[in-house]
């Protein structure tokens, strides 16, 4: 599982950038976009090896911005929520949160397209981010309670083909709680 995420999360962006900077370069112009995840902005309460991998893929997207800038290669990081496909199912935090539908998570692609931000990401993402750099123990406590609440899938356990349960009262809450703010 490590291995795979890093090759798909971390490895085809640096495979992708060796293939097209030399042209942007020549041209002194080009435009990237890294797609990565809210799980790459703040520490993620599932999946270690997912998280991990994403939060070197915004990594990696941020040097390849400050290497290639002054070739005119600009890059946009794009960190959605999770997106409501088969892979989230079994996880039971995703019943109990909103989630992107795929034509959304498209949406925010083309939107990076055509405005070119620096970064996209939800607000749940930013304030962690912020958090994190200002009172980092109390983000630490914060990740572990939602941790705590939504524990591994049964997927995550090595339970092949267990449905997610249904969501508990504390989960539940906790969801009311973050109402609008999205992981």
């Amino acid at each position: 599982e490590w291995q795979l995420n890093w090759d798909v999360h971390v490895m085809a962006h640096v495979y992708a950038v060796r293939a097209v900077a030399p042209r942007m370069v020549a041209r002194g112009a080009g435009y990237l976009v890294h797609t990565a995840s809210a799980a790459g902005l703040l520490s993620h309460i599932q999946s270690a090896s997912y998280a991990v991998s994403k939060h070197a893929a915004v990594a990696f997207a941020e040097w390849v911005a400050i290497k290639y800038r002054h070739q005119g290669v600009r890059v946009s990081v794009l960190a959605p929520q999770a997106v409501r496909t088969p892979m989230i199912g079994p996880t039971s935090i995703y019943s109990a949160v909103p989630t992107l539908s795929p034509e959304e998570a498209a949406d925010m692609i083309c939107e990076a397209i055509v405005k070119k931000p620096k970064r996209i990401a939800t607000p749940l993402g930013i304030t962690m981010q912020v958090l994190n750099a200002v009172v980092p123990k109390a983000t630490e406590i914060i990740m572990n309670t939602v941790f705590r609440t939504f524990p591994d899938s049964s997927a995550a356990k090595g339970e092949d083909g267990q449905a997610a349960t249904e969501a508990s009262a504390e989960q539940v809450a906790l969801a009311a709680v973050l109402k609008g703010i999205h992981v």
